[in-house]
């Protein structure tokens, strides 16, 4: 059964995890509108992992701007969607900036970044549900080489591991409803393990809709903004592109 309503449901976790393949799965299921991370209209995105290390910094700047306004531009065109009682699903959610900006960016600027989201997020659209994905870096690793993308190709295994962790981390000081899920045991391509999801979402939408009065959209921001997730070092180096990109 179809839902309708201005509903907003994320899906998140680090690269390779399988958001998109869900969310494009979900999105049918569910009747909703389908929104894209718009990574790939960032004219940066290939220089940064192209360039050596010391072209990398200065790029990494322009990459992470870009994406913010990408992100930012993307949410206003949600927040119509919702306005017109068009329910959506996306295979991102604002909570990856910050994330993201702490890997690649010197911690002064990352915090800026991380400042410039928590002042953009109050008057955003925030997921109503953010499925929080996992999966173990050999997973992770299988998933990129399957899917061909050069740029990913060459991501270190613990480059991988310390965004897995700094996913892990802000999902556990996440305050709003969260379903979990790991790929070593759920796999968005088998028809029943997308019917669980697809119910318990029903399932918690419905109950908040009853409990906020036939609304099921609640206000605030989609991350706390006093929330640090930058790692205390950077395990993958800078010899290598990090996970960072795409998503």
């Amino acid at each position: 059964m179809h839902l309708s309503g201005p509903i907003f449901v994320a899906i998140e976790g680090p690269t390779g995890v399988g958001k998109t393949t869900l969310a494009q799965r979900l999105a049918t299921r569910l009747g909703f509108q389908l929104m894209l991370d718009p990574f790939e209209h960032n004219p940066y995105l290939s220089d940064l992992y192209n360039e050596g290390a010391i072209a990398r910094s200065s790029l990494a700047v322009k990459v992470e701007l870009t994406f913010l306004a990408l992100r930012v531009a993307q949410l206003h065109d949600i927040a119509d969607l919702l306005a017109a009682n068009t329910p959506v699903v996306a295979d991102w959610g604002l909570i990856k900036q910050p994330l993201f900006a702490a890997d690649t960016l010197p911690p002064a600027v990352a915090d800026r970044v991380a400042s410039t989201c928590a002042m953009w997020a109050p008057i955003l659209p925030a997921p109503d549900w953010l499925v929080a994905m996992s999966a173990p870096v050999p997973i992770l690793r299988q998933r990129i080489r399957g899917r061909e993308r050069d740029m990913e190709q060459g991501i270190p295994d613990n480059d991988l591991l310390a965004l897995a962790d700094r996913f892990e981390k802000a999902f556990s000081v996440y305050p709003y409803p969260l379903i979990r899920r790991s790929a070593a045991t759920f796999d968005s391509l088998r028809d029943i393990d997308l019917d669980a999801l697809a119910d318990e979402l029903r399932g918690g939408i419905r109950a908040a809709t009853r409990d906020h009065g036939g609304d099921a959209r609640r206000d605030g921001p989609t991350m706390p903004a006093s929330t640090d997730h930058r790692p205390q070092q950077n395990r993958g180096g800078r010899g290598a592109p990090s996970a960072r990109r795409p998503g």
